[in-house]
C-alpha cells in the first residue's frame, strides 16, 4: 500500500487532489474548447464527437486495467507509469497537426487520465483505513472536488480558448501531471506487497471481480450507487436543455443556477461528514439520503404543477435542496462502505468497477433520457422519481436480507 513518508493528512489529500484534477479536470476542460479545435482543424462535428467519445471510451477500459494492476504491480509503478504517458501524450496533442492524430492521442490520453479514477479512492482508504472519520471526510473532499471540478473547468477553457489558445488546455494539463509525478517520486513511499495467490491470468481476473459481485454488501452499496449515478447523468445532461428552453433563461442565469446546487451540495457534505456520519448508522444514512431525494423531486414536481412551471429558476434551485442533501448522504456514506467492503487487496478492482460501471451505466442513462425527454422537466423529474424509489427499495430488501441473516446465526 502506499504510505505518506511523514504521515501528514495534508500531503496525502494534495496527491488525491493532484490525482483526481489531473484524471478529471482535461475532460471538462476541453469542452469550451471543442468549437475551436474543430474549427482549427476544419473537422466536422461528428469527428470532434469520435474524439470526444474515443477519450470516454478509453477512461471507462481503462479504469478496469488499472483497478487490477495497482493490486498487482502496486500503486506507485502504476502511478508512476500513468502520469509519465500522460505528460507525454499530452505534450504529443499540442503538437498535433490532423484530426486523426487528435482523436487516437485523445483515446491514449484517456487510458492515462484514468488511473485518477480508480486511485483516489484506492489511496484513501490505504491511508486512512485505520481512522473511520479521516475516512469519510477524505471521501466527502474528493466528492466535493468532483462537484468543483466542472465549474471551475469550464471557467477556465472559456479563458484560456476567448485570450490565449486551446493548447493551453493541455499544457495545463502536462504542468499538473509534471506534479503529481513529482510528488510520487520523491514524497511517497510504495508498501505495497503482492499477493501470494496473484495471477496474471485472464481468467484469475475475471474471477477477482466476480469474487468482488458476489460479496452481498458490495452488491448492497454498488447497485444504489450506480442507480444513482444513473439518474444523475441524464438529468445533468438534459436540464441544460430545459433552463434554457422550456424557462427562457440566459446562460448567465443558468450558471448561477449550477453555483447555487453545487454550493447547496458542497455545504451538505460538510454537515454529512462532520455531523450526521456521527449520529446516523450507515443504512440510515443512506435511507435519509433517498427519502430526501425523493421529498426534493416531489417539491419540485408539485410547485411546478401548481404555479404552471411559471416559478423562477432560483426557486427552483432553493426546492432542490433536499435533492443536494441526499446526494451528499449518498455519496458519502455509499464510497466510504463500498471501499471497506472488500480486503485491502482487492480494493484497486472494486474502484476500477465502479468507474467502468458508472460511465457505461451514465452513458446508457443518456441514451434512455434523450428518448424520453420530451421538452419538459416532468420527464426528467419522474425518471429521477422512479430511480429512487428502486433504490428503496433495493435498500430495503438488503437491509431485510442481512437481519435474516442475523436472525439465523443467533438461532
Amino acid at each position: 500500500m502506499l504510505s505518506i513518508k511523514k504521515h501528514e493528512y495534508f500531503d496525502g489529500l494534495l496527491l488525491i487532489f493532484l490525482i483526481v484534477i489531473t484524471s478529471d479536470m482535461p475532460f471538462q476542460l476541453i469542452l469550451p474548447a471543442l468549437p475551436v479545435i474543430r474549427e482549427y482543424f476544419g473537422a466536422s462535428v461528428k469527428l470532434m464527437g469520435v474524439a470526444h467519445t474515443a477519450n470516454f471510451v478509453s477512461l471507462a477500459l481503462s479504469s478496469i486495467i488499472y483497478g487490477y494492476t495497482i493490486d498487482v504491480f502496486g500503486r506507485r509503478r502504476v502511478m508512476i507509469f500513468a502520469f509519465a504517458t500522460m505528460i507525454v501524450f499530452s505534450i504529443a496533442i499540442v503538437t498535433v497537426k490532423t484530426v486523426v492524430s487528435f482523436i487516437v492521442l485523445r483515446f491514449l490520453q484517456g487510458i492515462s487520465e484514468g488511473v485518477g479514477l480508480v486511485l483516489a479512492y484506492t489511496l484513501i482508504r490505504d491511508m486512512w483505513n485505520d481512522d473511520e472519520h479521516k475516512l469519510l471526510c477524505a471521501v466527502s473532499y474528493v466528492k466535493s472536488l468532483y462537484s468543483i471540478i466542472p465549474l471551475v473547468s469550464v471557467l477556465m477553457g472559456a479563458v484560456l480558448v476567448n485570450y490565449f489558445s486551446w493548447r493551453c488546455v493541455f499544457i495545463i494539463n502536462t504542468f499538473l501531471s509534471g506534479w503529481a509525478l513529482y510528488m510520487v517520486l520523491f514524497s511517497f513511499e510504495d508498501k505495497f506487497v503482492k499477493p501470494d495467490d496473484c495471477s496474471n491470468s485472464i481468467y484469475e481476473v475475471v474471477k477477482s471481480y466476480g469474487r468482488i459481485l458476489l460479496n452481498a454488501n458490495t452488491l448492497h452499496y454498488l447497485s444504489i450507487l450506480i442507480m444513482t449515478f444513473s439518474w444523475l447523468s441524464a438529468s445533468t445532461t438534459h436540464l441544460p436543455l430545459v433552463f434554457l428552453e422550456e424557462y427562457h433563461v440566459s446562460y448567465t442565469t443558468y450558471t448561477i443556477c449550477f453555483f447555487m446546487y453545487t454550493g447547496f451540495y458542497l455545504v451538505s457534505l460538510f454537515c454529512v461528514s462532520n455531523y450526521f456520519s456521527k449520529r446516523f448508522s450507515s443504512d440510515s444514512m443512506i435511507f435519509i439520503g433517498l427519502a430526501s431525494i425523493i421529498l426534493g423531486e416531489g417539491l419540485f414536481i408539485t410547485c411546478n404543477f401548481i404555479f404552471d412551471n411559471k416559478l423562477h429558476p432560483y426557486v427552483l434551485e432553493i426546492l432542490w435542496i433536499p435533492q443536494a442533501f441526499g446526494l451528499s448522504c449518498l455519496f458519502a456514506t455509499l464510497m466510504t462502505e463500498l471501499i471497506g467492503s472488500v480486503n485491502s487487496s482487492d480494493v484497486g478492482k472494486m474502484n476500477g468497477m465502479i468507474s467502468c460501471m458508472k460511465l457505461f451505466i451514465g452513458g446508457i442513462s443518456i441514451f434512455i433520457m434523450s428518448n424520453l425527454y420530451d421538452g419538459r422537466v416532468m420527464s426528467i423529474s419522474l425518471f429521477v422519481l422512479l430511480c429512487n424509489v428502486i433504490n428503496i427499495f433495493l435498500h430495503m430488501f438488503f437491509v431485510g436480507l442481512y437481519r435474516r441473516k442475523d436472525m439465523v446465526k443467533q438461532s
